[in-house]
């Protein structure tokens, strides 16, 4: 079965059962109450488009000319990180991207890139020490679901719009067993949401 995505609804498909997402499972520990919407709506559309420029980046194809100028000094600090990083070096693979589900536990979610050795997750805001964790085991229960290819290492690179980065690496535990406990939460949940309705 093919795994879909409805960019619209950031919505998983898979046949006519629809998963959940990584995001969608840490989602209660979330609290944007604070934000005005319009301020939060604008954060978000620059994140996303953030990621397509280093997925584009990635893939060899970014035209520097269309790039948004309120992300061009993250993008530099980008690349600055990458070359300081040695991203990927010794590496047999990398994805960028990827669209994944877990055959078993039926949730999915988008890495923003991993490797034979690492996960990293790239972020235009601060390091959320509560929710980045967690983000960063689901995607490792993913790509690890059914050989262990990848090392130990979990990042998490945060930049701002001055240009500046901060890389953040993210302990495994007990990481792994709260990412389960909220997966199980939401399955109860939707469950709950089924029998009222």
């Amino acid at each position: 079965m093919t795994l879909k995505f409805i960019e619209k609804t950031h919505e998983y498909w898979l046949g006519d059962v629809r998963l959940p997402s990584v995001s969608e499972i840490i989602n209660p520990l979330v609290d944007y109450s604070h934000i005005p919407p319009d301020v939060l709506a604008n954060k978000a559309a620059l994140g996303i488009e953030f990621h397509k420029i280093i997925d584009l980046h990635f893939q060899g194809t970014l035209n520097l000319k269309t790039i948004d100028k309120r992300l061009q000094y993250p993008y530099e600090a980008f690349c600055l990180w990458q070359h300081e990083s040695a991203l990927g070096k010794g590496s047999k693979f990398f994805a960028t991207e990827k669209r994944l589900y877990h055959k078993r536990l039926l949730f999915a979610g988008t890495p923003d890139y991993f490797d034979d050795n690492d996960i990293y997750d790239f972020k235009l805001r601060p390091y959320n020490p509560v929710t980045d964790p967690l983000q960063l085991a689901g995607y490792d229960l993913l790509i690890n679901q059914e050989d262990n290819l990848r090392g130990d290492g979990r990042w998490v690179v945060s930049f701002d719009l001055k240009g500046k980065y901060k890389m953040h690496s993210v302990k495994a535990s007990p990481a792994d067993g709260m990412f389960r406990k909220m997966l199980e939460f939401n399955n109860l949940l939707e469950k709950w949401r089924k029998q009222c309705f």
